[in-house]
């Protein structure tokens, strides 16, 4: 594989790191649209909680975006 004009040996290590972020993604935007059943048909990323594809997704960063940063509240220190 060439990319950028670099000549790169592609392992398996790499194929199976981009199928687990591609199908992450895929998961997540088939819960953003609402698609009913499994988000996904792996067995193990449909067993096994991990990140969110986008860490402005998760639970503690919704919390912070939406009660601390933007609180009118709020008072810097």
């Amino acid at each position: 594989m060439c990319i950028d004009g670099r000549s790169m040996r592609v392992t398996d290590a790499f194929w199976s790191y981009w199928y687990l972020a591609a199908e992450r993604q895929a998961m997540f935007m088939r819960r953003a649209n609402g698609v009913a059943g499994p988000a996904t048909m792996d067995p193990i990323l449909g067993s096994f909680r991990f990140t969110n594809a986008y860490r402005a997704s998760d639970r503690v960063s919704q919390y912070m975006l939406q009660r601390v940063i933007y609180n009118a509240h709020y008072d810097e220190l």
